[in-house]
């Protein structure tokens, strides 16, 4: 059997990232506005490997129109429509790409598929340091800060005033105009009234990276095992008792798909583990509450509102 014209783990990582752009009908569509027949789409399934299976299906053919059809997927998935708009994400998901397509002769330039070059790697490469740098750099809490900044400034207020800003929860619940207010519970700093999980609306927003319990939020760290959890467990429902090794090979493939190499972590469901505990606790102190959004029971993991 030919090779495939880019080999299996960048095709793999590649699919990880495309699937955290949309729901699961979202990218069948997406797939099909790229050429590909529905037919050969496996869905449902795992996104991602809906994603890898039509990927490596293309990669491997030797007919110069599946070669096109694969480019195009790679192509159409860093444009910044994909990304609302947003050209930083786009071309940071371009940077990731570049990671893994330089071993194949490949890179990203200005969102089309081009021959690798000494220059254009290293660019590629330097932007992704700076932005680990300025992740690094961020003070603690600094998430919160500027996301209350951008909800309270005058051209967000104008803006909602005039038409709501819908947000994409990842969870079942769409929201929109969702603010940040302070805590309007009339207790006295004695004798706080914790908050019942129960009947809340809880929600999680991938792009902001928060979790809301009604209207307020509660940051998480980006791109650390808190974050990836939250995301793997909201692809289930309320109440779904869910394996911790399957939630742990979801947290080191976006791991991997984030920062281009293998997770340093061995495969243990204490990192599940401490991951939810962390998360709990971290709910707890923001919104006063006794209750656990997710609990643990025989190595199974479940959100339980």
């Amino acid at each position: 059997m030919p090779p495939q014209i880019i080999r299996p783990k960048s095709l793999e990582l590649i699919a990880i990232q495309i699937s955290n752009l949309s729901s699961g009908e979202g990218l069948v569509e997406f797939l099909v506005n790229c050429g590909v027949g529905r037919e050969i789409i496996e869905y449902p399934n795992t996104k991602w490997k809906m994603v890898y299976a039509v990927l490596s299906k293309f990669a491997s053919s030797q007919n110069i129109e599946d070669a096109k059809t694969l480019f195009q997927i790679i192509e159409e998935a860093v444009h910044p429509l994909m990304h609302n708009g947003d050209k930083e994400k786009s071309l940071e998901m371009q940077d990731n790409f570049n990671d893994y397509l330089q071993y194949d002769g490949y890179c990203l330039s200005n969102g089309k598929i081009v021959g690798a070059t000494k220059e254009l790697i290293e660019a590629s490469e330097d932007r992704r340091k700076k932005r680990e740098k300025e992740r690094e750099n961020m003070p603690v809490g600094a998430e919160l800060q500027n996301l209350v900044s951008e909800m309270f400034s005058p051209a967000t207020i104008q803006q909602q005033i005039k038409r709501p800003i819908p947000i994409q929860i990842v969870g079942g619940h769409i929201d929109s105009d969702v603010k940040i207010v302070p805590d309007t519970a009339k207790s006295s700093p004695e004798t706080p009234i914790k908050t019942n999980l129960f009947n809340k609306k809880i929600s999680f927003d991938d792009e902001k990276i928060t979790i809301f319990v009604e209207d307020r939020a509660v940051p998480l760290p980006q791109f650390k095992n808190e974050h990836y959890l939250c995301r793997a467990m909201y692809e289930y429902k309320i109440n779904e008792p869910v394996d911790w090794s399957i939630i742990y090979e979801k947290m080191t493939g976006y791991y991997e798909a984030y920062y281009g190499k293998p997770s340093p972590t061995r495969e243990n469901w204490r990192i599940v583990y401490d991951a939810m505990d962390a998360l709990n606790k971290r709910i707890k102190e923001i919104i006063n509450t006794n209750d656990n959004l997710f609990t643990w029971q025989e190595k199974t993991i479940k959100r339980n509102y």
